[in-house]
């Protein structure tokens, strides 16, 4: 557990990172519960006493080859991606699904029922999820670093995160950018115009759908044309200033992610 880049985990992440069944996992971490290891201030999270946790960063360093790290981390974030997408697609009933292609699809998930189920799971994984993101930069895995700020948007949004919100999506943009993945860029320019625009900052969100508006046009995509003049209507009636006469004026109530 070395390896992992957060603060605390569940036994669904351990199993994850340590390619074990769950049950096997949750074993392991009990055991090293009772032998004082590990500490346990919530049930069902564990993390290291600070002097074990700088020991075994470090014996994860040393006795890990670089090649099996890397593959321990790279099923670590492909479970906080898949289980990321689960939970955000279940907060939010209208977003937009993502077919992910995950090299290390996990094997145990927690269950997450409903809308309720995943707020607590983003609470609880706030921050091994930015953890992740910023693990996927170091690793070079982009498509993870820019997958992953889009399922937590909305979940932001509903804290009012905006700080943390616009961080991670300007880390999305980055990610597309390295991916040379101008779809994907153009998306996380509209998901920055709409949380912009929720925070009030009206002459941001509308430069923003400008540019992703830009982005759509030279892709040929109708679809995402449509949604970006759908949200420079809206901006520009915050600004009491005149829309084209081409953009609807629906309100948009969430990052369209």
């Amino acid at each position: 557990m070395g390896l992992h880049p957060g603060h605390d985990y569940d036994a669904y992440a351990a199993a994850a990172l340590a390619e074990i069944p769950v049950d096997e996992a949750e074993s392991l971490l009990e055991g090293l519960l009772d032998s004082r290891l590990l500490v346990q201030r919530e049930v069902g999270r564990y993390n290291y006493h600070n002097l074990v946790l700088s020991y075994a960063r470090d014996a994860a360093s040393s006795h890990e080859t670089e090649r099996a790290g890397t593959r321990a981390i790279h099923r670590l974030l492909d479970y906080y991606l898949h289980t990321a997408e689960a939970a955000a697609n279940l907060l939010d009933l209208g977003r937009r699904r993502v077919a992910l292609c995950l090299s290390c699809p996990p094997s145990h998930v927690p269950p997450l029922a409903d809308g309720k189920a995943s707020l607590r799971w983003f609470d609880t994984e706030r921050h091994n999820l930015r953890m992740a993101v910023e693990e996927a930069q170091r690793q070079g895995l982009h498509g993870h670093s820019n997958h992953l700020p889009h399922m937590m948007a909305h979940y932001l949004q509903l804290r009012g995160c905006s700080d943390d919100q616009l961080t991670l999506l300007k880390t999305a943009f980055d990610a597309a950018a390295q991916l040379n993945d101008h779809h994907a860029q153009g998306r996380t320019l509209l998901n920055l115009a709409v949380s912009d625009w929720f925070y009030g900052r009206f002459s941001e969100a509308l430069d923003r759908a400008v540019h992703a508006l830009a982005v759509a046009e030279k892709l040929g995509d109708a679809d995402f044309q449509g949604a970006c003049l759908s949200r420079i209507g809206i901006f520009y009636a915050a600004l009491g200033r005149y829309a084209p006469s081409s953009a609807p004026t629906s309100t948009p109530r969430r990052c369209p992610s």
